[in-house]
């Protein structure tokens, strides 16, 4: 199965994965892995999953896929956000990748 990025994974019994709503926010295909962050506040650092194992949970009906559930905190528009918000996304975003590029 192909996952694309911002899906939302919504458990429906209990996973061994995912403990609450999270969205795919990056994938590496060379390395089978996907980053996912959880969509509860307050946020926690993104953590890496197998492409497999979720494609696993999917198929037993473990988990599904919600792909219009956005977290009702991350509806703010660009414009909205302080500068310092900005910056804050953009450091973590940068050092997230990198790390998960290099894994």
């Amino acid at each position: 199965m192909k996952l694309p990025i911002n899906y939302v994974l919504v458990p429906v019994l209990e996973s061994a994965l995912i403990k609450s709503v999270s969205r795919i926010i990056d994938i590496n295909h060379s390395t089978g892995q996907a980053l996912i962050i959880g969509l509860e506040y307050p946020l926690k650092k993104p953590g890496v999953i197998g492409i497999e194992e979720i494609s696993y949970e999917l198929e037993q009906g473990i988990l599904r896929v919600e792909q219009d559930l956005p977290a009702a905190y991350m509806l703010k528009d660009e414009d909205e956000l302080s500068d310092k918000e900005k910056l804050s996304r953009e450091k973590a975003i940068l050092y997230y990748k990198l790390r998960y590029r290099s894994s």
